[in-house]
């Protein structure tokens, strides 16, 4: 599969018209429907037929639509920029998701696990009357109050990164190589971050040893 052609087709035959949608949240939720339609293909599987709690590779979104809140939130950010979103990484501790920023400097959370996961900043009502049959559908540790208050917002690059020493990087689904190019990828990405430098003198160090 060519992936960035997956990418570019789904542009093509979508961007115009969503750049058209004036009204960014309806944009927003627009574009989150079209990806699950055509992509994640949940309008056939239903609307976690194609959920994977584990699936955080892109790549495998791109080939067979399977996903999780990482991979869907990566691919999000990616086409939201493409159509005028300003769309930035937030990170809980067992989850992922985008947040967007509106010209009228309003704030939307967009779990992109669900068709039309578009909404307000949520308060702490939802967290009680929502957050834990929704986790639990996922798979996930139903994030909470407090969590949500100390959530971390990131720019795109940080959340690729930081996806790169993720659950695909375990041993049996990547060969070890390839898990030390990833980590030296990310340690050259985030030249500042000190846990992305050690994991790469870590990948590095384990290689030389299998050399010697």
């Amino acid at each position: 599969v060519d992936l960035e052609a997956v990418v570019d087709d789904f542009l093509s035959t979508h961007s115009r018209d969503l750049i058209a949608i004036r009204d960014h949240f309806k944009r927003a939720r627009q574009l989150l429907w079209l990806l699950h339609r055509d992509i994640f293909q949940t309008s056939e599987a239903g609307q976690l037929g194609r959920y994977r709690a584990a699936q955080s590779q892109l790549s495998v979104v791109l080939q067979d639509g399977t996903y999780n809140c990482i991979s869907s939130a990566l691919l999000y950010m990616v086409v939201a920029r493409a159509v005028g979103l300003q769309a930035l990484g937030v990170k809980l501790p067992h989850h992922a998701y985008i947040e967007l920023r509106l010209p009228d400097g309003r704030r939307l959370d967009v779990e992109t696990t669900a068709a039309r996961g578009v909404m307000s900043p949520r308060g702490p009502d939802w967290f009680r009357s929502q957050s834990g049959r929704w986790g639990r559908s996922r798979g996930l540790r139903p994030p909470t109050w407090q969590q949500y208050q100390r959530r971390q917002i990131v720019q795109p690059l940080r959340l690729v990164a930081d996806n790169m020493n993720n659950q695909h990087t375990a041993a049996n689904r990547m060969p070890a190589a390839d898990n030390r190019r990833l980590r030296e990828l990310r340690g050259e990405l985030l030249p500042r971050s000190r846990d992305a430098q050690l994991y790469r003198l870590h990948a590095l160090g384990s290689e030389r040893n299998e050399m010697h």
